[in-house]
């Protein structure tokens, strides 16, 4: 029964057991069922929590594109903005320079305006200062080239430099206050210091006056040394000043007597009417030294002669004896150089030209030969001559000048020529003048005695082929201008020659060089010295018949056509021609160098020396005996 009991007791525990497992069953597959349903709403939330995701990563990409391109968009923004400010800070700095700029304008307009009111006045008193000094100027050039100049040698200008000072003054008188208020009292100036004299000439020596184109040589120095006593009248206050004031004035007044400025009320005059009076006291003083008034009328023969073209060397040579200074020489002796030079030079004319020739007819004057007789004038003698052409010349010539002439009977002609060609242009002192200096209205001199009259001139480059001719002895001839021509100057050397003589014109003296005679250069240039050469010669000289061999030395043998001749010698060149540059032509004396020359060359040998002014040639026929 226990067993039954125990078994029932079993049995029902085991009912509620099933029961409660039932129930348990139940309840699990309740719980199964919304395990399930949850499962499946997990899933479903699962499926779109990835979709979901799958969006969120996209969108995240894209956010971080857009957060990418935002960042970016920040920094360029960021960028713009720093070069935003920086642009507006520059645009502020530059308003400020503007303002500055704008201030400053305004300050320099004042300015300017002000620079240009002291400028006008300034110009006005430069105005006047030019006024008054080309007023002084143009007195000074009349006094001095005048008939009356302050030196008493017409031409001569005096060019004082000088100080004064005060040597001593007597008591000064001053009168009671109440009778006067100045003072008297006389002092004495020592004036110190020199004069230069300067001659004064103008390119043409018809005119009186050429401002800006005076032609001036230093003439003589002389020391000044004088006292001068002048009674003063001063008021009482100042005294010492004002007598320093009046050595000052005294100065002035000295300088415009020696300029032949009168003085009058204590202004310089614009002319010397009163200098007698007013210029007593310094007038002992200017009067040019006999020395210096010879060197000055030396000077202005050579001028004339420059001018005229005849005497110049002879004139330079009479200079040349004078005393005058060494640099005054040099000066002229360049100018003497180039005058010369420029007569020597190959001028030429168009082939066409027409030549007078003695028979009164007309030639073109390419078709002009050596023989032929020429219609010529000399100078010297003012007369017409028939001359003799000793060579024609033909030249390739680049700068040429036409020179448009009214003849003597009125009709016009065109002289096709070159620059430097010479016209003999009449006036009171007549000369030739090149053709590129030719002024309108000039008259020149035709073969009947006329005047023909220049109209124009122009100057051109351009190649042509030219003529010229060398006329025997005259060196003149008329080419066809109306009925009787115009006179011009002839070519005296080869375009070789006026080469190498301009050249030489600023080379030691004496140098030279040597040419072939179709002007092909045989040597280098030599110039007169000692060198390997020279004792050769001399001991050749001593050789030779009528030279003394027991000499200590033949001062021939350093000159450079000496030495230009031992060269031929020992080179057997048997014709030749020398160029030189001393105006004086070669060495002279007992024995010259013609003499040496002339020893040195092979007979049979010659050779032909050329310098400046030398209208032909010198020819030297060699004598000397080969060994």
């Amino acid at each position: 029964a226990e067993a039954a009991a125990a078994a029932a007791a079993d049995a029902l525990a085991a009912q509620q057991s099933v029961a409660a497992a039932a129930q348990s069953a139940a309840v699990a597959a309740q719980e199964a069922a919304r395990a399930s349903a949850a499962a499946a709403r997990t899933a479903q939330l699962n499926a779109q929590a990835q979709q979901d995701a799958a969006l969120a990563a996209q969108y995240a990409a894209e956010a971080a594109n857009e957060a990418a391109a935002a960042v970016a968009a920040a920094d360029e923004a960021e960028r713009d903005a720093a070069a935003a400010r920086q642009a507006a800070q520059q645009a502020e700095d530059a308003a400020a320079a503007a303002r500055a700029a704008a201030d400053q304008a305004e300050r320099d307009a004042a300015a300017a305006e002000e620079a240009a009111q002291h400028a006008l006045a300034d110009a006005q008193q430069a105005q006047d200062a030019a006024a008054l000094a080309q007023e002084n100027a143009d007195a000074q050039a009349r006094a001095a080239l005048g008939t009356s100049s302050p030196t008493g040698e017409a031409g001569v200008q005096a060019l004082p430099r000088v100080n004064a000072e005060v040597v001593s003054r007597t008591v000064i008188q001053c009168p009671p206050l109440t009778d006067s208020d100045y003072c008297e009292f006389t002092v004495t100036y020592r004036i110190t210091g020199s004069i230069d004299y300067v001659l004064v000439t103008c390119p043409d020596f018809n005119d009186l006056y050429c401002p800006g184109e005076q032609i001036t040589d230093h003439l003589k120095s002389q020391p000044v040394d004088m006292t001068h006593e002048q009674l003063v009248q001063l008021t009482r206050e100042d005294i010492n000043d004002l007598l320093k004031r009046l050595a000052t004035s005294l100065i002035s007044d000295y300088v415009d007597c020696a300029k032949g400025l009168g003085i009058l009320d204590g202004k310089a005059g614009e002319t010397p009417d009163n200098w007698g009076v007013s210029c007593a006291w310094v007038a002992a003083d200017l009067v040019l030294p006999a020395v210096a008034a010879v060197i000055a009328r030396s000077i202005k023969a050579l001028r004339i002669a420059m001018r005229t073209g005849d005497g110049i060397v002879e004139a330079y040579t009479a200079l040349k004896a004078t005393e005058i200074s060494a640099g005054t020489l040099a000066k002229i002796g360049d100018d003497v150089y180039r005058t010369v030079l420029n007569f020597c030079l190959g001028h030429s004319f168009a082939a066409d030209t027409p030549v007078l020739m003695a028979d009164h007819s007309f030639k073109p004057i390419g078709e002009v030969v050596p023989g032929d007789a020429v219609l010529a004038f000399d100078p010297a003698s003012g007369q017409s001559v028939a001359g003799t052409v000793t060579r024609q010349f033909v030249n390739k010539d680049t700068r040429l000048t036409d020179v448009t002439v009214r003849g003597d009977n009125g009709d016009l002609a065109v002289l096709n020529t070159t620059p430097t060609h010479p016209f003999w242009v009449e006036g009171t002192v007549s000369g030739w003048v090149a053709a590129q200096d030719l002024d309108p209205g000039d008259p020149l001199r035709t073969a009947d005695g006329q005047r023909a009259t220049v109209v124009s001139e122009r100057t051109f480059d351009g190649a042509q082929t030219m003529y010229d001719l060398t006329v025997e002895d005259a060196h003149t001839y008329y080419v066809g201008v109306g009925d009787a021509g115009v006179l011009v100057h002839n070519a005296t050397c080869p375009t070789w020659v006026y080469n190498a003589l301009s050249a030489l014109r600023t080379k030691a003296l004496t140098s030279g060089r040597l040419f072939a005679p179709n002007g092909t250069e045989l040597y280098t240039e030599i110039r007169s010295g000692t060198d390997a050469s020279t004792s050769a010669i001399d001991t050749y000289l001593k050789t030779v018949p009528g030279w003394p061999s027991n000499a200590d030395g033949f001062w021939v043998a350093t000159h450079a056509e000496t030495k230009y001749a031992w060269w031929m010698r020992n080179n057997g060149v048997k014709d030749a021609d020398i160029v030189i540059n001393n105006v004086d032509g070669p060495c002279a004396g007992q024995y010259s160098c013609p003499m040496a020359v002339q020893a040195i060359l092979p007979e049979g040998s010659k050779v032909r020396i050329w310098w400046p002014g030398r209208t032909t040639p010198m020819e030297v026929i060699g004598t000397g005996v080969l060994p």
